[in-house]
């Protein structure tokens, strides 16, 4: 999948490459029939996704948790599908065909994935949205910088802005994600060009007023913050996590978990979790931490590097060891290494003792790979996509116990999700 060409400098599209796969944007057909009766959408059962060589989007709904093997090839083909958030049996996302505004995506009685409405964008470039609950979501349109745009995800319809204006950040940005706790919704910041701030940034709002409350940053060095599909980073307590994936070029080499403390509106100065650095303190150059699920009781999973690719290596050595002078070519040459090496394990995350523990019976996969977590009665499907592997292992955090639970053939897997899933 190419997503190099995003980024306008070498350097820039290396640093990328090097610290997130999350979001992927190709193009797609819309599959939207309108006009569906919402009570008749399913609101159980599963979507599997996985991409084809083309660069298409398979998607196939199961009423049931699968077994076995999962052939995509009987899915349905998107040009683009990667949920952000759900509720209701409704999936919200970036369009199918990319073009201006956000899709609410179900499953209709006959089992067949379509687009039920849209929110409006001035153009497809928007990707951040989040859902507090059914009558309170909030998208960022990157035409308008400034706002945060409150809707109803039961009828989409627009409830207000909320100005921003009064957050500054060192450049033009953009949101690269929202998180609710309560009222107030958390949005980390990105130049809107890509790249990182040299410092962690968050804006924070209260959706019930509509007000702007106030920014807080964290001088963490260059770093791109995310919260991944859900609300997956926050604890019992109301703590928010923060996932600084770091800079390997820049002047944060290495990976790291921030915290905003439940009462408090700012990073907690004190708390600075590295897990790859943890799990390796040798491994500075390439200390990435990637797909930071929260579960319960101080634990979160995440896939963490635990060295170099020796490949890469030798390839930057190859260029005087300064990545920004790789060719285009080797630019793709050291994605595809990052990609398909297996340097990183699943582990558990103990975020009040900061320690990081591989999952048994795992196999080794790329911190790079993909990284979507479900959650499903206590039971964490966590997905394994290496050069022999395509599947989705099951891990019980009560019994420490893991297994597969099935293998997916007709596409790269991508991601498991539950329309079950609510807030």
């Amino acid at each position: 999948m190419n997503l190099l060409h995003r980024y306008s400098t070498k350097a820039s599209m290396f640093i990328i490459l090097l610290v997130t796969l999350t979001v992927v944007l190709s193009s797609c057909s819309d599959n939207s029939t309108g006009g569906e009766d919402e009570s008749e959408n399913k609101k159980t059962g599963f979507l599997i996704t996985g991409m084809t060589p083309s660069n298409t989007y398979l998607v196939k709904y199961e009423e049931e948790m699968p077994t076995g093997t999962v052939d995509l090839s009987t899915g349905t083909d998107f040009q683009y599908f990667y949920p952000v958030d759900a509720i209701g049996g409704a999936f919200f996302m970036v369009r199918p065909d990319e073009s201006g505004g956000f899709a609410k995506i179900v499953v209709n009685s006959e089992g067949e994935i379509i687009e039920e409405g849209v929110l409006p964008t001035v153009d497809g470039s928007s990707f951040a949205i989040k859902i507090k609950d059914e009558n309170t979501g909030v998208y960022h349109d990157r035409n308008n910088p400034d706002e945060i745009t409150v809707f109803d995800p039961s009828d989409l319809s627009i409830k207000g802005t909320i100005d921003m204006s009064a957050a500054t950040t060192p450049a033009p940005s953009r949101y690269e994600s929202f998180a609710f706790r309560d009222d107030l919704v958390f949005a980390p910041v990105r130049p809107n060009a890509g790249g990182s701030f040299d410092s962690t940034i968050v804006h924070i709002a209260d959706v019930s007023t509509g007000t702007y409350v106030g920014t807080t940053s964290m001088a963490s060095g260059q770093s791109i913050p995310v919260f991944g599909f859900g609300q997956n980073n926050i604890d019992e307590q109301g703590n928010i996590y923060v996932a600084d994936t770091g800079n390997p070029t820049g002047t944060n080499p290495i990976s790291t978990v921030l915290r905003i403390p439940a009462g408090s509106n700012e990073f907690d100065d004190s708390y600075d979790f590295p897990p790859a650095f943890t799990a390796n303190p040798s491994n500075q150059l390439l200390s990435v931490t990637n797909g930071l699920y929260y579960h319960q009781n101080n634990k979160a999973y995440a896939a963490v590097a635990t060295d170099i690719p020796q490949e890469l290596l030798e390839l930057v050595a190859s260029v005087g060891g300064d990545p920004s002078n790789l060719s285009d070519e080797q630019i793709v040459q050291a994605f595809d290494i990052l990609y398909n090496a297996q340097n990183g394990r699943w582990s558990e995350l103990d975020l009040q003792a900061q320690t990081v523990t591989p999952l048994p019976d795992f196999p080794n996969v790329s911190p790079f790979s993909v990284n979507i977590i479900t959650e499903i009665n206590g039971k964490l499907y966590i997905p394994v996509v290496t050069p022999s592997e395509n599947a989705y292992y099951e891990y019980d955090p009560s019994t420490g116990q893991s297994q597969k639970a099935f293998d997916v053939t007709g596409g790269e897997l991508i991601g498991l999700y539950d329309l079950s899933y609510s807030h």
